[in-house]
């Protein structure tokens, strides 16, 4: 489902600016005023299978269609509140302005909330009933009909031979590491190269490659938090549940403190005071195989991204 709507506005008048994604499909769009009211009607939710084309905008003739003057981040910002409605909603019906205003409204106060104040009040207003249908309905949805999937088929099946061969390709180099690197002395005093944040790391980078906490600072610098915390939280601390707890703690805090929240850096602390193999690595467990690893995979998704854009991969 993608959505495709038209502002209808005087020349010349005051004109709220409004987005949408059009598709490259004709799409009958209906749009007109309703008689005597004062908000503009908008055109209707119209469905269609084609890749949406770049947002379109019309505010009322004081700038040029193609939104040019329209910072980027809005211009996507709006085609998301675009998808996300068009998704929820397949009734058809015409969409106000004031309307529109609403509905950019609730999608933003439901992301800025927390998930238990979201659980909670969903709890609080369902009867124990009235929750088991809501959870035969979700189930449904989204295990059978996949009206939840993050993307079209092809994304998917491009984001699944990303992974694939990122871990392929992450098998061999651990094979030549492990046997004819400067690190090979190392792994045979048992030391893994393929640690279980790694799994983390791939399911964000070629899963959800716009997520802010795969960024370059982030991947970098998460990495090698995560693995210095956790170094010198087993140092200072032994294999003990406070060396778990100081890692974990302090991992955060220089993650927070630094913008670099990176989840699988939380793996890599926690790994080191949980596994004693990893202790002959030393210093050198920041570097390899933590974020010597990571970057491999990092690499693998940066060549599924560009694929992915090659084929219009939504």
């Amino acid at each position: 489902m993608r959505v495709s709507l038209v502002s209808v506005a005087r020349p010349g008048a005051d004109s709220q600016c409004v987005f949408a994604p059009s598709t490259s499909k004709r799409c009958q769009v209906q749009a007109s005023r309703a008689r005597g009211a004062t908000g503009r009607r908008v055109g209707r939710v119209c469905a269609s299978s084609a890749e949406p084309s770049p947002v379109k905008l019309d505010v009322g003739g004081r700038k040029s269609l193609d939104g040019s003057s329209l910072a980027k981040a809005d211009r996507e910002r709006y085609d998301s509140l675009f998808y996300k409605y068009s998704s929820a909603n397949e009734s058809g019906e015409f969409l106000t302005v004031d309307k529109f205003r609403q509905l950019m409204s609730d999608v933003d106060r439901e992301s800025s909330r927390d998930w238990d104040e979201v659980f909670f009040d969903c709890c609080r207003s369902r009867s124990p009933l009235g929750l088991f249908r809501d959870l035969s309905s979700v189930l449904r949805d989204r295990l059978i009909a996949g009206k939840a999937r993050r993307g079209s088929s092809k994304f998917i099946f491009l984001s699944a031979l990303g992974i694939f061969s990122g871990f392929l390709v992450l098998c061999l180099v651990c094979d030549f590491m492990v046997q004819h690197s400067f690190f090979s002395k190392f792994h045979t005093l048992g030391a893994p190269f393929i640690l279980g944040s790694f799994g983390t790391l791939s399911i964000l980078v070629f899963g959800q490659a716009n997520s802010t906490n795969i960024r370059v600072w982030n991947v970098v610098l998460g990495h090698m938090i995560g693995a210095a915390c956790g170094l010198l939280s087993v140092k200072l601390l032994g294999y003990t549940a406070l060396a778990k707890a100081v890692a974990m703690s302090s991992t955060l805090v220089a993650m927070l403190w630094s913008g670099a929240v990176h989840p699988p850096g939380g793996a890599l602390a926690l790994l080191m005071v949980q596994d004693p193999k990893l202790q002959v690595l030393g210093q050198w467990y920041v570097l390899y195989p933590a974020l010597f690893g990571g970057l491999v995979l990092y690499f693998m998704g940066f060549l599924t991204n560009r694929l992915k854009k090659h084929f219009g991969a939504n």
